[in-house]
């Protein structure tokens, strides 16, 4: 007999939710913000980064280099004078210091303003790529991350799921929205802690491409509505 998933909802009689995943998708951290607006047009459902989190992923990556860049600046005469070993060292060496905020910087970049995410309801498609992809090959190479551009029909998508994430310490309690594809692979959309905000954005899909949403610990949007 197959083992039921992990967190798999209650009642949920669905052969893909079987084969579907049910632990967090984008990692326990999770964002204290909201980080995303659904925003339906006549032609499309175009999911955009908040501001808030584009500018704090330019201010997390711009100051350590710029600190970096002044630091090289004001010894400049000295290094000069060094042997080409120690050049190196000297100008490599605070990267080995600033590795998680450059890393943490680009990730919040390539996650909120380089990915696109679009459905396209006069092509019943559903799309996941990125602007840039020099920017997300530079988060590939900092922290091993690896995430192919996604083209969906639409009759290819077959669920919403969102799941509750805690922070180990337990100072934060989010929630990841993802689609599921029949074949039971996930697409994250979005991950904060405003949940009223994440069914909402939910229902928008639910109702554009008539799909269930599936939540860990109930069996429904309408449990959960009442839940709250």
């Amino acid at each position: 007999m197959k083992k039921r998933p992990k967190n798999k909802p209650k009642g949920l009689n669905d052969p893909v939710a079987d084969l579907t995943e049910w632990t967090v998708l984008t990692g326990r951290r999770g964002s204290n913000i909201r980080t995303h607006k659904f925003i339906e047009r006549d032609d499309l459902i175009v999911v955009k980064p908040i501001r808030i989190t584009v500018i704090l992923g330019i201010l997390v990556l711009v100051l350590p280099l710029s600190f970096w860049t002044y630091l090289i600046s004001i010894q400049w005469e000295m290094i000069q004078g060094l042997h080409f070993i120690f050049k190196v060292l000297f100008v490599m060496g605070p990267i080995a210091f600033l590795w998680i905020p450059i890393m943490a910087g680009t990730a919040m970049l390539d996650t909120s303003w380089n990915t696109i995410i679009e459905f396209d309801k006069q092509q019943k498609t559903f799309t996941k790529d990125r602007k840039i992809p020099l920017l997300y090959r530079l988060r590939e190479l900092l922290e091993w991350y690896e995430q192919r551009p996604y083209y969906l029909k639409w009759e290819e998508i077959h669920a919403i799921q969102i799941i509750k994430k805690v922070r180990a310490d337990k100072s934060l309690t989010s929630y990841e929205m993802n689609l599921v594809t029949k074949k039971g692979e996930r697409i994250n959309l979005t991950d904060h802690s405003h949940l009223e905000t994440i069914l909402d954005d939910a229902s928008k899909i639910n109702q554009l491409l008539n799909i269930p949403i599936w939540m860990e610990g109930s069996s429904g949007l309408s449990m959960l509505k009442n839940e709250e």
